[in-house]
């Protein structure tokens, strides 16, 4: 039920993996027995003996802890049958709370937000009155059976979605735009088979009861629909949260309520006319490394100048050091690391501010050669200080420096910072 099994992946051209002979069982009962028998609801002994749970009951059919809309559904995402035949994909799988199913999936919490084009999964389930002498009651668990061990053994049906149970009571499963119904058409209990085993120390007579069950497709409607026929509106109401019309609602206020903004965060810089170099906290990206940035800055341009070095501090509370641009006038030594330098240990060597470099304000400065900064420092002696260090416009102004360096100290750029060199032309 949980996936991820033999019975769900086998290898189909292995006889010791093949689903006819893997899930032999299944297929005798389902040619012998399922018309004639009552089966009870799904539970695990071991875990009862085991002191995890008194019920016995499988965690993703708990009767006392879920199942409070008395709905059960699977959703298959794949077949065992042969490439070719693909299964009728009917629902879009829109988020999935992986608390909810953290004893199927071994994770304590988390989500996952399905965003595939086209619809994700097969989803088939059904429900069952909260009559305990309806034929949809006494009978739920070969509604289960219809659903999960007849659909993988008979079409191959198999695969669960990402961090989801193949199967379980509605609420352990992700949301869904829609579900197909099975469902337990009727079951005639023509009487009681008494079986006398003679005179031991054993029960001597046992009962069996006589049945016939007749599955059928919940006269063509869906679970949905289905369920709203034995269910009240408060239940109907909580089943339209987890099948819902579409995803864009029910996906945004899931995230809504985890205080999650959908979309794309917009980029600091037009792509076209400038490169990513290192970026961290707000601004994070990976580094591109000091071979790349190299090849990137210390090329002379077309117009005869190095490109520009701009690093961005989105929170910086001055606003002269939350735009700042590099204008490199001089080669720089290949012994050295020139990336380190602007991450994390603004050196002087090679890199004197009015002869090997000039800082501005904006980009339009840097091009045009004005209003360049006058006064920088350097080295500092943790070597764990990288730009710009204190340099300023007309004077020296501390904690706007960033760096990379493990262990050293914050500065007011570490929420979020990011370098990016002028695309040359």
């Amino acid at each position: 039920m949980d996936g991820q099994t033999l019975l769900n992946y086998g290898n189909q051209s292995k006889a010791s993996e093949n689903i006819a002979v893997f899930g032999g069982q299944i297929g005798r009962f389902l040619s012998t027995k399922a018309a004639s028998t009552r089966l009870a609801w799904p539970t695990y002994q071991a875990v009862s003996a085991s002191g995890f749970d008194s019920t016995g009951y499988m965690s993703n059919f708990h009767l006392n802890n879920s199942c409070a809309s008395r709905v059960a559904m699977c959703c298959f995402t794949g077949t065992l049958s042969p490439a070719t035949q693909s299964i009728p994909r009917n629902a879009d799988a829109c988020v999935h709370d992986i608390s909810a199913s953290k004893s199927s999936s071994h994770v304590r919490r988390g989500s996952t937000r399905f965003n595939i084009t086209g619809n994700d999964a097969y989803c088939v389930g059904f429900s069952w009155s909260s009559d305990p002498n309806s034929v949809s009651n006494k009978y739920k668990a070969n509604a289960l059976s219809a659903i999960s061990y007849a659909q993988t053994y008979t079409l191959g049906y198999s695969g669960n979605l990402p961090s989801a149970p193949m199967c379980g009571c509605v609420e352990q499963m992700p949301i869904v735009t829609k579900a197909d119904c099975v469902s337990v058409d009727a079951a005639t209990e023509t009487g009681v088979n008494l079986i006398y085993q003679g005179n031991t120390s054993a029960v001597p007579l046992t009962a069996k009861l006589l049945t016939s069950v007749t599955y059928g497709n919940c006269n063509g409607n869906d679970l949905k629909t289905f369920h709203s026929t034995m269910s009240t509106v408060a239940e109907q109401t909580a089943l339209a949260t987890r099948i819902v019309d579409s995803c864009d609602s029910s996906t945004a206020k899931f995230m809504n309520n985890r205080y999650w903004i959908s979309g794309s965060k917009p980029a600091p810089i037009d792509p076209s006319k400038w490169k990513n170099v290192a970026g961290k906290g707000t601004l994070y990206f990976p580094s591109i490394g000091d071979s790349a940035f190299r090849s990137l800055s210390l090329t002379l341009r077309s117009d005869g100048r190095y490109p520009v070095v701009y690093r961005k501090c989105a929170q910086c509370s001055s606003v002269d050091y939350r735009d700042i641009y590099y204008q490199r006038k001089t080669p720089y030594p290949t012994n050295l690391d020139y990336l380190n330098n602007f991450l994390s240990n603004w050196t002087s060597v090679s890199n004197l501010i009015g002869i090997d470099f000039d800082l501005y304000g904006s980009y339009s400065d840097a091009i045009s050669n004005k209003n360049a900064w006058t006064i920088c420092n350097y080295d500092d002696p943790s070597g764990a200080i990288g730009f710009p260090r204190d340099c300023g416009k007309t004077a020296l102004l501390g904690w706007y420096w960033n760096t990379w360096a493990i262990g050293a100290s914050t500065s007011s750029t570490d929420p979020g910072v990011a370098f990016f060199v002028e695309v040359s032309t």
